[in-house]
Formats: structure tokens, C-alpha cells, sequence
């Protein structure tokens, strides 16, 4: 995380992360079969690369905006006798705006993000059947906040949302019963 304050009304942060998982299974033929002793099932490698740009500024006294960028990238190698879900490179980008107003008795809100995600499945074999695919999601979220202090203990909250999420590669290409 790195941020920035050129002044008291304005903020920019940037968000950074990484993350790889490695998973490995073993079947029980395993067991069994002295020639699949040290091979995995399955094996497989998801690396996750995030990236998000922040600017928040204050408007005036009550009004604050947040503007911002998202970036993920997601790849996934395979290996093994089989596997979960297939090698795919993923990117994703968004873009959003939020604008507050605060009262002296609570706030409201409003806020949109604009998503898009590109999958790309490379060509493989299953069952006897050849698999690959390249697919462009795209989608509108929205949000409306309003917050209201009835007393010193009770709150008033209401959410009136539309939300859009891309599918993500297990919800669209896995195979059977996974176990986990």
C-alpha cells in the first residue's frame, strides 16, 4: 500500500498484491499402482496479480468522491493425471465512483463500477472431446446508501443495490465432483 496526501482534502492510494497457489493431490490408485507412486493426480499453479489506483477527495464541508481503477491478472498451469480446472489466463478491469453526503444525522450515498473481464481457456483434451474457449464479460454495478441516527443506540440502514460478477473459470469449466 502506498499513499499520498498532497493536501488535507485529498487522498490517492495505490494497492499492490501478489498471491500463487500450489496444490498438489494424490489419488488413491496411488497405492496400488507402483508406477503412479510419485506423480500427483493433480497438480496445479494459480498465480494472482492485483492492482488498484484510489483517489479520494473531499468536494466541500459534507461532500466526499472516491474515484478508481482495478486491475487482476490470474493465471493457472496444470499438470498431473488430471485436474480441476483447466490452464486460463485471466484479466480483469474496473472503474468506479462513489459520492457521499454527510448529515448531521447520518449520510447517503451513491456509487457505480463498470467491470469488464477477458478469459482466455487455451484448447485441451477431456473425455474424448477438444475444449477452449475465449470469453469478454462486461457489467454495471450500482449502490445507493442511506444512513440515519435515530438515537444514540439505534441506526437506520438501507441498501438499494444492482450487482454484476463475472463468472470465474471453476463456475464455468470444471469437471465432476472436486473435492476441497
Amino acid at each position: 500500500l502506498l499513499q499520498y496526501e498532497p493536501n488535507a482534502n485529498q487522498r490517492i492510494q495505490f494497492n499492490y498484491t501478489q498471491q500463487v497457489n500450489r496444490r498438489q493431490e494424490y489419488d488413491a490408485e496411488f497405492v496400488f499402482n507402483p508406477n503412479r507412486r510419485a506423480a500427483p493426480a493433480t497438480d496445479l499453479e494459480i498465480q494472482s496479480v492485483s492492482a488498484d489506483l484510489i483517489l479520494e477527495q473531499k468536494l466541500s464541508h459534507h461532500w466526499k468522491a472516491k474515484f478508481g481503477l482495478s486491475s487482476q491478472w490470474q493465471y493457472n498451469t496444470t499438470a498431473g493425471l488430471q485436474f480441476i480446472i483447466p490452464e486460463f489466463n485471466s484479466f480483469t478491469q474496473g472503474a468506479f465512483a462513489l459520492i457521499k453526503k454527510e448529515f448531521i444525522s447520518g449520510e447517503v450515498s451513491l456509487g457505480s463500477r463498470f467491470d469488464w473481464r477477458f478469459l482466455d481457456v487455451p484448447s485441451y483434451q477431456r473425455f474424448n472431446k477438444t475444449y477452449g474457449y475465449q470469453s469478454q464479460f462486461k457489467g454495471l454495478s450500482m449502490v445507493f446508501n442511506w444512513l440515519e441516527k435515530l438515537s444514540e443506540t439505534l441506526l437506520l440502514n438501507t441498501t438499494l443495490s444492482y450487482g454484476f460478477r463475472p463468472l470465474a473459470v471453476n463456475e464455468l469449466y470444471s469437471f465432476g465432483l472436486h473435492y476441497g
